[in-house]
This record gives C-alpha cells, structure tokens and sequence, in this order.
C-alpha cells in the first residue's frame, strides 16, 4: 500500500469470504516506509460491514519485518480487511507492506497490551486519543506516568496529572460535550526516557456525578478519633493508624466473632441458616475445626426439617472487598456430610456464571473475574463500554500527528525495566499479560516396551514414536509426552528435562523449593519464586560438591527439532549485585564431550538485580540437533 503523494489518506485491500469460525488465529507480517501510518485490520461481514478494527498497528520505517496475530470469532461468513491510513500531507513516499498473512483454526496465543507515549526529547511532541461515540458521559481509566522532572503530562478531560506513579493509578473524569471533542491529550518534556501509559478505559452513559462514590465515613476509634472514607475500608490498605480499616474484612478464624460477616440479616433467616458454632457443639458436627483443635469455632448450616417442596438456603454476607484484581484470592475450608446439591435459577439483572454462581449484569466484561472462574471475562469481543487495548484501540482514535510530530500513542507489551514502560499492564497485573495454567496432574503408568532407538509415550497407551520426533515442537504422542519434558519449566513438579551439563562439579543446576530456602540457613536466596509464591520452586546455580575445584557449568535442554525463525525463549533470573556474577543464554550443537560445548551462539547476557527479571530472546533459525544453554 503505497500512499505518498495520493489525494486519498486511506486504502484498503481484502481477502476472499471465509466460513464462519468460533476461533480463528489471523497472522500477518507488516513493515513501514517512510512516514508513520496505522495499519487497521477488520472483519467484514455483510451483517455489519466494517465496525471497529480487531487489531490496530502504528507503523513506523523500519529494516526489519514485524509480526501480528489476533484471534477472529464470526457467526457469519467473514472476510479479513486491511487498511492503511496516513496523515493528510506527507513530504515522501510512504506506506505499508503486508506478507505472508495466514489464518488457522483455533484462538491464537493471547498478548495484552497497554497505550504507550515515549518521549522523543521534543517538547513540542504530543498525541490525542479520541472518542468515536460522543453520547458517554463518564469515563475512568488506569494511568501510568514515569519519574523524571521534565517528563510526561496527561490531560484526561479537564484534568492533568504530572506526578510520577510507582503503580497503576485510577482517575474518572467527564465527557463533557460540544464543539470541542474530549480526549486524551499527552505531551512531555526534554527528557528522552519519560514515557506515560494508559490501560483498561472503561466509559458509561451516566453522569459521573450520578457514579460517584460514597461520602459515608469510617471512625478508626483510636485516641485522635480519626477517620477515613468508608470507601477506603476493606482495601489491603492501612488508611487508620491502627489499622481498623482492614480488621473485619472477611479473614475469619472466628474464634471471637465472625470478623464482619453479616449472618444476622433476612436472607440468613429460618431452619436452614448459617451459625457461628463451637467445634463439636451440635451432635454430628465435626468434631474439630480446620486446624484439627476441638476447642476451634466455624460457621454451621445445619439442616432442619423442611416443608416438602420447599428449599432451604442459607446466605452469610461478606464485608465490601474493595482494590480486588485477578491476583485475588479467596481461601477457605469446608466439611459438609451430602454431596447433593441443587443449582439455582439466576434472577433478572443477573449473569448466570460458568460455575453456578450469580453476578449484577453491570459486572460482566469489566476486566475483573466476578464469578471465579473468569466465565464473566470471556465473549467480550462486541462490548464497548471498555477498552483493554489487547487487540486494537476500540472505539477510541489515536490521530496521526501532522507536521514534524514525532509522538503518538501506541499498544505496547510490558516491558523488562521500569524505566522504559510500565513492566505489568493493568488487566491482568502480571508480565505476560495472562494467568500462568495449573500444571497437570502427573498420571502414573507402566511404559510400554519400545524398539530401540525409539520413544515411549505415556498415558497408558502403546504407543512408540522415532527418537528424533521427541522435543521437535510437534505432539507427536497423543498424550504430548513427547514434549513435555523439553525445557519449558515452572520447576513446580521436576526439572522438565533440563540438567546440568556435568553432573559431577562443584556447582550444580538443582531445584530449589522456596520453603527449604527460608528454613535453612543460606538467606542469600530468594524466598520466593517469581510469581512472589512462598510455596514455589525454582532452579538455582548452587555449590553443591564442595570439595571438587570450581569449572562452570551449564544448564542445558534436551536436544531440539528445528528451531523457527519466530521462535522467542522466555526466562526470569534472579541474581544480586554483589554476587559479581553474569547470566549468558544461547544455542549450542549437540557434542558426544559432556565438559565442552559444541558449536554455539550466545544471544544475551544477564546481569544481576535485587528482584525476579524477565527476559525474552528471539533465536533464529537452528536446524534439529541443538540445545538452549544458560
């Protein structure tokens, strides 16, 4: 698509009509030349022509190419469109090239993104996001400005924040209408590395106003009788000096009372109805409570008798959670003497979750896992009232700046340091952008016999497939044990293949659990994994053959099929500054010497730092006989 010169500022260019899909994964490589133009992807279907773009791209002049994958769900016949658009006058010949565009079946890995604003060190620089649809009336977003004296502005409505944020920070502003349209407005300083960063806008046709929160307030009973807002109570966060903010908020042992959980109201009432019971106090209830004491207390919902065709149903009420994401989790024990169970109808204004439980309508995809097991979060695709960035900028337009405007806003991935981006996007709070999957549960079987020179699937089938298919990045194997132990590691269940490459020197690669860390005597380890779990696991360079003379030593995967140009090795290190000591990665052939490597590459190199650090390496093109090295 080449655009220089052209009256015309857009152009646009379609494949041929697809069946519909539930999940299909488009992917697409793009590179720009010239000046910067968006490339906007979008599904055409005859039902609704073209609606908001499914993924939206700034394209920038670039020597290498850029890769893209969303994931399309149409009920109808649909069709991928591609559009280009420029700014209104460009001095040189500009546009965007598009190759090797691909559509397979299933959902596609997911990313999630937040709106970057770099800094270009020009003070003049800035960029507005606008809205589409001006009947909104409220909106709220998450933000996120760097450190720095002469860093980055954010106009949202009639507002404006320059104070840096160590972490995402909320703010609700009005949009306020007439002839001036309402958006967001970034523009920085002289510093080069100040950036700002948005996430996860949510807008609502109400008032702000008629939105806002309670002016009802929290005594704290201590001596200089302060308080705090009521919406402050019960936020992980301790507002009163004391602390009685955050004392009845729903942890319970309920060895003195139940900790704010309401029992006493209408809906607890009659036969059937929960009670703050002694262990053992009412005949055939358990005997002890969680911890195995008799002399413990717990909530009882003893059964009475009940009318015939009437249902019992007991209701305690926890305290208002507030400053919840999906990090959150609720913990609690149960014992119960029947598995029969009835699952109830939901009332009118609520969603029907996936597990049974009811939720308000109002809190189906506002990027919070109401019903607990994220059915609330799916299908979301055609919901405007939120943006999340993931996929595309939603009913929102970043506007191509004119001129020699070098700012603009764009989706971008967390990033490795905080001085360059925010390193955990608002959604989901974490690196990635997703929630790291249970490991499966390990199936014990007896292996078949298999010729040699071959491998032997698991499951319990008989299966038997060539050595040389094992760790290829193919399941070969129906049950995938061909590719379960090829390096991809969270250290929770074994070392997943990987080892040290001599087995007999001074330090070895061993799997560590978190909780041995923090009962033995070396404290120079972290005490807990990357995901901040005290209860984890992880694989530390440790010296474990003490009287054996130093020699480094590798960790090393089994040996690999061919490696994709796209393939991208991930990996979170954890070492000190003071242990002076560098963390190399790279790819070596296979060699028949245990002590030396073969031919190999090394792509990067990791220095030390006081917490869990992600890095993320693209290696290129390898041909099968190779193995990652750390």
């Amino acid at each position: 698509m080449i655009m220089g010169g052209s009256v015309h500022t857009a152009s646009r260019v379609s494949l041929e009509s697809r069946r519909p899909t539930t999940a299909s994964c488009l992917t697409f490589w793009w590179k720009g030349f010239g000046e910067a133009s968006d490339l906007n992807v979008y599904k055409y279907t005859a039902e609704t022509v073209l609606r908001d773009p499914i993924a939206s791209v700034r394209t920038r002049q670039s020597s290498w190419w850029n890769v893209r994958s969303v994931t399309v769900s149409s009920r109808n016949n649909w069709m991928p469109v591609f559009e280009a658009v420029s700014a209104e006058s460009v001095r040189q010949q500009s546009g965007i090239m598009l190759d090797d565009i691909e559509i397979t079946t299933g959902a596609c890995l997911p990313d999630s993104y937040y709106l970057l604003f770099k800094s270009t060190g020009d003070r003049a620089d800035s960029a507005l996001l606008m809205l589409r649809d001006q009947r909104y009336r409220c909106a709220t977003l998450w933000y996120f400005l760097s450190k720095s004296d002469t860093g980055c502005r954010i106009r949202i409505g009639t507002e404006q924040r320059t104070n840096a944020t160590k972490l995402w920070t909320r703010v609700q502003f009005g949009l306020k209408q007439g002839p001036i349209p309402v958006g967001i407005h970034v523009n920085c300083g002289r510093d080069k590395e100040a950036f700002a960063a948005i996430d996860d806008l949510m807008v609502d046709e109400k008032e702000c106003w008629q939105l806002a929160q309670s002016t009802e307030v929290f005594n704290c009973g201590d001596a200089e009788k302060r308080s705090v807002p009521v919406d402050r109570v019960c936020n992980f966060v301790w507002d009163c000096p004391n602390g009685a903010d955050e004392q009845n908020c729903g942890t319970c042992d309920f060895a003195t009372d139940t900790c704010g959980w309401n029992v006493e109201s209408g809906l607890n009432k009659g036969k059937q109805s929960w009670v703050r019971k002694r262990a053992g106090e009412l005949e055939e209830s358990p005997p002890v409570d969680w911890t195995g004491s008799s002399k413990g207390y717990y909530l009882l919902n003893h059964a009475g008798q009940l009318l015939q065709g009437h249902r019992g149903e007991a209701i305690a009420v926890a305290p208002t959670i507030r400053n919840t994401n999906y990090m959150c989790v609720l913990q609690f024990w149960y014992n119960y003497a029947s598995e029969r169970r009835q699952r109830t109808e939901c009332s009118k204004g609520e969603f029907s979750c996936g597990n049974g439980v009811c939720i308000d309508e109002r809190d189906v995809c506002n990027y919070v896992d109401n019903c607990g097991d994220g059915s609330d979060e799916r299908n979301c695709a055609d919901h405007n009232l939120g943006c999340n960035f993931d996929t595309s900028f939603c009913d929102w337009v970043p506007l191509v700046p004119r001129g020699d405007f070098r700012g603009f806003w764009q989706r971008a991935l967390p990033v490795l340091y905080p001085n360059s981006g925010p390193t955990r996007d608002h959604t989901t709070g974490l690196p990635e952008g997703t929630l790291p999957a249970a490991p499966p549960a390990p199936v014990t079987t007896s292996a078949p016999v298999c010729p040699e020179g071959t491998f032997s699937c698991g499951g319990g089938t008989e299966e038997c497939i060539p050595q040389s298919q094992v760790c290829d990045f193919k399941r070969q194997c129906s049950d995938g044990s061909d590719e379960a132990q090829c390096g991809a590691c969270d250290f929770s269940q074994d070392m997943c293949g990987l080892t040290s490459r001599d087995p007999n020197s001074k330090y070895l690669w061993n799997r560590i659990s978190t909780q041995d860390v923090a009962k033995g005597p070396n404290k120079e380890l972290p005490i807990k994994d990357r995901n901040n779990n005290p209860q984890g696991f992880y694989v530390a360079y440790t010296n474990t053959n003490k009287d054996v003379p130093y020699r480094r030593n590798d960790l090393l995967t089994p040996i690999l099929g061919r490696i994709a140009h796209s393939c991208i090795v991930s990996f979170y290190s954890f070492m000190k500054p003071k242990w002076v000591m560098t963390l190399r990665f790279g790819v070596e052939e296979n060699d028949t010497s245990l002590m030396i490597p073969g031919l190999h590459k090394t792509f990067a190199e990791v220095e030390g730092h006081n917490t869990w650090t992600r890095s993320a390496v693209k290696v290129g093109n390898w041909n099968p006989g190779y193995r990652v090295r750390f």
